[in-house]
């Protein structure tokens, strides 16, 4: 039962403006193995300390917290450097959010780390390799390329993606997360 609220919870820290965030009342991050286990995202590696890491960085990226979900996707990465999905970690922490817009600064980083993750994705599972396909919609070096029209690019990849997997809760999550960056990239 627990495992079905965590979804809604997310998508609503996602979404709730920062005003709205603030307001809500506090509650312990839920555990590692409830947000996996909901969300259906499960990483190649056989380093249990990775595995651990990068479901923490999940559940800090669900909750709201990029720098957390940041620290602990690049501890992954320590933990099994040819972790594909810890690399993609990574590149979705630093990418923008619906109230935050991806700084400057972060655009090449997460560039390098989609690029790593699929040059690692040839050991990952289908799932996580369309993921990281996927993700790779959403970074550009290339100046003349808008932030918009790249994640109008990720959404619709997004968005293919989450019709090829219906069961995957993740993929619908991230739809929305899409959407709603759209949604607010249009309205700002």
């Amino acid at each position: 039962m627990k495992t079905r609220l965590i979804v809604p919870l997310a998508a609503m820290l996602m979404i709730a403006p920062p005003s709205a965030q603030a307001a809500m009342p506090a509650c312990p991050a839920p555990e590692p193995s409830l947000v996996k286990a909901s969300l259906g995202l499960s990483t190649t590696t056989v380093e249990p300390a990775a595995r651990a890491l990068f479901d923490a960085g999940l559940v800090a990226y669900w909750a709201g917290d990029s720098v957390a979900a940041l620290h602990a996707f690049r501890a992954a990465q320590a933990a099994d450097p040819v972790c594909a999905l810890c690399h993609w970690g990574e590149a979705l922490a630093l990418g923008p959010r619906v109230h935050v817009a991806m700084p400057h600064s972060q655009v090449r980083p997460a560039w390098e780390a989609i690029v790593h993750a699929q040059s690692l994705a040839r050991n990952a599972s289908e799932l996580e390799r369309d993921l990281i396909d996927a993700t790779r919609h959403r970074y550009g070096v290339n100046p003349m390329v808008s932030r918009r029209q790249l994640d109008v690019a990720w959404a619709t990849a997004i968005r293919q993606l989450a019709e090829r997997h219906p069961r995957s809760d993740a993929f619908h999550l991230l739809v929305r997360e899409a959407d709603a960056i759209l949604g607010a990239v249009a309205d700002g």
